[in-house]
């Protein structure tokens, strides 16, 4: 008796709103190289000023903190910063290459604007492809993903400086 009248319900099929579909195809590689690089490029304009205008150790305890973490001094008074080890040791590797290689530039800074370009670049590109797929339109994912780095433009929430 259920098998007939399965057969009598027609069948329907789901298709999810537009908003939630995913794209056909994934756009090639070739894109997300160029979006996380052009990302990339403007993380490093937003921090330039870390390297030539300005020395924020006076101003932000966290910049203080991270600058002895990645310069190897020993401080007693960051000791609660000590356990912190993912941008230290991420820094370390850039800090080494620009030991003097990039002249009136402070290496340790020039470290910690290559790592936290990195990771904001990459945060960027992932909030972008997110969007592609929640939203469906590529122009305001990447609209979302370019008012999330002018976001740092406004000092508040900036991480070049660790403060």
């Amino acid at each position: 008796m259920l098998a007939t009248q399965n057969r009598l319900l027609p069948r329907v099929h789901y298709q999810p709103p537009g908003l939630l579909s995913l794209p056909r195809t994934p756009p090639p590689i070739k894109q997300h190289l160029v979006l996380w690089t052009l990302f990339f490029m403007i993380c490093l304009g937003l921090g330039y000023q870390t390297l030539n205008r300005s020395d924020l150790r006076g101003v932000f305890y966290d910049t203080r903190a991270y600058y002895n973490l990645v310069a190897g001094l020993s401080d007693p008074e960051f000791s609660e910063y000590s356990q912190r080890v993912l941008v230290p040791y991420v820094v370390k590797p850039f800090y080494w290459i620009a030991r003097g290689r990039v002249g009136s530039w402070d290496p340790v800074f020039f470290g910690l604007l290559i790592s936290n370009s990195l990771f904001l670049a990459t945060a960027a590109w992932l909030l972008v492809d997110i969007g592609c797929i929640v939203i469906g339109d590529r122009a305001l994912a990447l609209l979302g993903g370019m008012l999330y780095l002018l976001e740092f433009l406004s000092g508040k929430l900036s991480p070049f400086c660790n403060g």
